[in-house]
């Protein structure tokens, strides 16, 4: 199964204090889990790939299999890598109820609508990894800023070959 992981809006939203100053070892925390995804940005989410097809459909039910094959099929996105940015849709964005998320799986009119929502989903996930990026080059030397030690401290770990 899919390891719930922070929407990158929440991380941005926490890195960037931009709704409540957190405490500086949860930054580094996050900072530190969420290293790769960060880094990587727009690249972080790899192609589909047929050995990834393969895992997903032992690991899910058959309805949320359809759902999330045809979501990677559209947005040419590693199976599982859709799965999870699936779950995380489901566990921050969408606003329904569980009863009413399985209906809409098994409405075919209803699936096409859920697929784009979650397409505009991935393409905000993509963005807020930029944005996390940009903060963080852009108050890493800021005396202001609260989190300076910990955006250096984090430059310097990725940037540990002085690229």
């Amino acid at each position: 199964m899919a390891r719930i992981t922070r929407s990158a809006k929440d991380l941005w939203s926490l890195i960037s204090g931009s709704s409540v100053l957190n405490n500086k070892d949860l930054i580094q925390y996050e900072l530190e889990e969420n290293c790769d995804r960060i880094i990587s940005g727009v690249l972080f989410f790899k192609k589909t790939s047929q050995t990834s097809l393969d895992l997903l459909k032992k690991s899910v039910e058959e309805s949320q299999f359809d759902f999330v094959n045809k979501l990677s099929k559209l947005i040419d996105v590693d199976h599982m890598q859709c799965y999870e940015l699936f779950v995380s849709y489901i566990t921050y964005e969408y606003k329904g109820t569980q009863k009413s998320f399985e209906a809409l799986l098994l409405n075919e009119r209803h699936v096409h609508s859920l697929i784009l929502e979650v397409w505009h989903y991935y393409f905000g996930e993509r963005l807020y990894y930029l944005l996390i990026l940009k903060h963080i080059l852009s108050h890493w030397q800021d005396d202001g800023d609260p989190y300076k030690d910990i955006y250096e401290s984090f430059l310097d770990k990725v940037n540990k070959d002085n690229i």
